[in-house]
């Protein structure tokens, strides 16, 4: 970062009327421990209402949870500890700066096709299988294409036993092989033409299960695959396996939203705490999460409040339990397209538009 593109600032006023002036382009706005909560907060607020694409990193102490809950719901982006050490801090800048770069660049442009290489990972992981992680990913794949008319692809990353493409009513187009030299495709048209197209702006990306030949794929081949489908499409959601393996912590790395999906029952909310804790000791940092529940209207003697109580955060989604989901993967078709007016649906949809909202993807006009 060259020092002349820095501005030392004395007060939240003073970064205010910096703002609302329009001197530049603002990327990113670090606020010091010296600010007040309260001021900290409000900047943030108003920062989001006059230029969300400027991002927020508040120095402040993490191991405050209240504290870290209450920026990220005032939209600050980052939360550091002021004794970071200097490169941990530029990592953080850099990713914020980018992601504040990326909304910047769609402004004024149409829906059609995403600017090569700017397309956005929204991993989902759970680490506890069957609580519906794969029906809300292809669901969720088939709502982002849907609402923004972007280009959109899904990726199963459960090669052992993978079935995202069921809920197309499909069979996984790929060997393993095949899906490890997704990694070579540098173009649109083939990278198109390796995957399953099953919807409007949506592709699908899965290899045939193989419980013995998966590990020839190690996370650093998940990884260019997961950059090269980045020049294809404005989204790429990723049904990661059950499990902190190689591939898995792949896409949870490069993921620009990380879905933790969780259902209502004691194990599930154990595996999300754990899951937590995890992927923060990764320094995976939690203004990347989003909290997914699924059957969140399940009469099971507990509540989405009090997962939200257990685990101190606060659910972002909440997917009732529906018939139509058996039904609907029984019929090869998602729920999403087959039923838009069911309350499962439009919980999926609200979910997607806050994705869209956060990471907008137009791209330029073709001629």
């Amino acid at each position: 970062m060259e020092p002349e593109r820095v501005r030392w600032l004395p007060s939240a006023t003073a970064a205010e009327a910096f703002l609302s002036d329009g001197r530049g382009s603002t990327f990113v706005l670090v606020l010091t421990p010296s600010i007040k909560r309260g001021d900290a907060f409000g900047m943030a607020e108003y920062v989001g209402r006059l230029d969300p694409a400027t991002g927020i990193v508040l120095m402040g102490d993490r191991s405050d949870e209240g504290l870290v809950l209450a920026a990220f719901r005032a939209g600050i982006r980052e939360v550091v500890e002021p004794t970071v050490p200097v490169s941990e801090l530029c990592q953080t800048l850099e990713r914020v700066m980018d992601g504040s770069a990326r909304i910047r660049s769609t402004r004024g442009t149409r829906l059609l096709e995403p600017a090569q290489g700017s397309g956005s990972i929204i991993s989902l992981f759970s680490s506890k299988g069957g609580i519906g992680k794969t029906f809300i990913a292809a669901n969720l794949g088939a709502a982002l294409a849907a609402q923004s008319r972007v280009d959109t692809a899904v990726l199963d990353l459960n090669l052992m036993m993978g079935d995202a493409v069921s809920y197309f009513g499909a069979e996984a187009p790929l060997d393993i092989e095949d899906f490890a030299r997704l990694s070579e495709q540098s173009d649109r048209v083939p990278m198109r033409r390796a995957g399953l197209q099953v919807g409007d702006h949506l592709w699908a990306y899965a290899a045939r299960p193989d419980s013995v030949s998966s590990n020839r794929v190690p996370g650093g081949a998940v990884a260019k695959v997961l950059r090269a489908l980045q020049c294809s499409f404005g989204y790429i959601v990723v049904d990661t396996a059950p499990a902190y393996n190689e591939q898995s912590l792949a896409a949870l790395d490069l993921a620009d939203v990380i879905c933790l999906v969780n259902a209502l029952d004691v194990v599930s909310v154990r595996h999300l705490s754990s899951a937590f804790n995890t992927l923060l000791s990764l320094g995976i940092g939690p203004a990347r999460f989003l909290v997914v529940l699924n059957r969140a209207d399940s009469k099971v003697k507990l509540s989405a409040s009090d997962v939200e109580r257990v685990l101190r955060f606060r659910a972002d989604a909440l997917i009732p339990s529906s018939r139509l989901v058996p039904l609907s993967l029984n019929k090869g078709r998602p729920v999403y397209l087959d039923a838009p007016n069911s309350s499962v649906s439009k919980s999926i949809g609200a979910l997607a538009e806050r994705i869209g909202r956060l990471h907008p993807h137009v791209a330029e006009l073709r001629t």
